[in-house]
């Protein structure tokens, strides 16, 4: 395991002062976008650690430097009695799409239809005017009990069609499967791609020859699955490298290959050593947090990728990974060995962005990791 000196800085922070708000402000949720305008970072701001329903709201950051300083708050979203939250941004050719979710008194563990629970698009030319849509009829699924978009980011591809995944609930039941939401009109229009069961929060890239890969949160391993018709459908997910269950981030660059932003499973502390911030809402997570420990990056690049310096890419490798298993990764590199939870990465020319969850969902952290920081193989 790698370890380096990693520059980081905190962009929002638990008990911060937002404009308009009168209570305690818990920071959580972290998306992040690329744009022409700088590096765009998202976040809930709300009244407690709790997911919705809530007096939730989004908050927006804008940074012109790298990370190396941040805006002052705006509101994407301001807090109410309906509640928002779980952004995701997309950067297109013109626009910077964010989805998000609203609740005014359900949970998405209770069964709802569209109305009480929405789902939300949001589209801004500049990050400075916002217009918003709801777009939860276009996308529930007839067998939905819940949905929301898996936060952080999606992603549009080369052909213009712009993915987002959602997470989708089955009614009566806790089981939870993912699919992709399909534009291919700019995000005028929405139709949701076929079921990937098993999955959890995913992100998704698309690499070199037009394969999209999915990479998902589950527990003891992460889930990895393959596109090749454009997120329409997926290979059947098969397990990946351990995790403790946790939403992270994905990112793909030709020259890099896929950044994989995780908890590793290696630091946790113990069992009941910490109790989750959220007093163990989610049907998996329980009270116990102690595992959520460890931000690390893990380079992964398929046999064919150019500029692949894995040992995988020799042909001759016996170890060399097919589209329809689980990839070989590079030792991690640790970003953050304190409390840690949500990550989001994005590729940039001048290396890897990554936000995150630091503490018990205390802050929200950006670092930019320079490529030549970013983990290689030993050979």
């Amino acid at each position: 395991m790698s370890s380096k000196q990693i520059s980081r800085i905190t962009v929002a922070r638990q008990g911060e002062v937002h404009p308009g708000v009168n209570y305690d402000v818990h920071v959580r949720i972290p998306a992040l976008a690329a744009v022409p305008w700088g590096l765009v970072l998202a976040y809930d701001v709300r009244s407690s650690p709790l997911d919705l329903p809530g007096e939730h709201g989004i908050a927006h950051r804008t940074s012109t430097d790298l990370g190396t300083s941040w805006s002052e708050p705006s509101w994407l979203t301001k807090p109410g009695s309906v509640g928002t939250g779980d952004a995701s941004l997309i950067a297109t050719d013109d626009e910077l799409l964010c989805f998000y979710v609203s609740s005014d008194d359900k949970s998405f563990w209770d069964d709802t239809e569209p109305g009480p629970w929405g789902l939300w698009l949001a589209r801004t030319p500049d990050g400075i005017n916002w217009s918003h849509e709801n777009v939860t009829d276009q996308l529930w699924p007839e067998d939905a009990g819940s949905l929301f978009a898996s936060s952080g980011n999606g992603i549009q591809l080369r052909s213009g069609r712009i993915l987002q995944p959602l997470v989708i609930r089955r009614r009566g039941t806790q089981a939870r499967y993912v699919a992709m939401a399909i534009s291919d009109d700019r995000g005028r229009t929405w139709r949701i791609g076929r079921a990937v069961e098993g999955c959890d929060e995913t992100k998704v890239v698309e690499i070199h020859d037009g394969t999209i890969v999915l990479h998902s949160r589950s527990t003891p391993h992460r889930l990895l699955a393959y596109s090749f018709d454009g997120g329409e459908t997926f290979t059947e997910p098969v397990p990946d490298f351990a995790e403790p269950g946790c939403n992270g981030g994905l990112a793909y660059s030709p020259d890099l290959g896929l950044i994989a932003a995780t908890i590793d499973p290696r630091f946790a502390t113990g069992s009941g050593t910490m109790v989750d911030p959220t007093g163990g809402r989610g049907t998996a997570s329980g009270p116990d947090w102690s595992k959520r420990r460890g931000l690390v990056l893990r380079r992964g690049i398929l046999p064919t990728d150019p500029g692949n310096d894995s040992p995988a890419a020799d042909p001759s490798n016996s170890s060399a990974t097919s589209r329809t298993q689980a990839l070989n990764w590079s030792e991690p590199l640790v970003i953050d060995d304190g409390p840690a939870a949500y990550s989001v990465a994005v590729a940039l020319a001048e290396g890897i962005a990554v936000a995150w969850e630091h503490g018990a969902y205390e802050n929200i952290e950006f670092a930019l990791i320079p490529h030549e920081d970013l983990p290689r193989w030993a050979r």
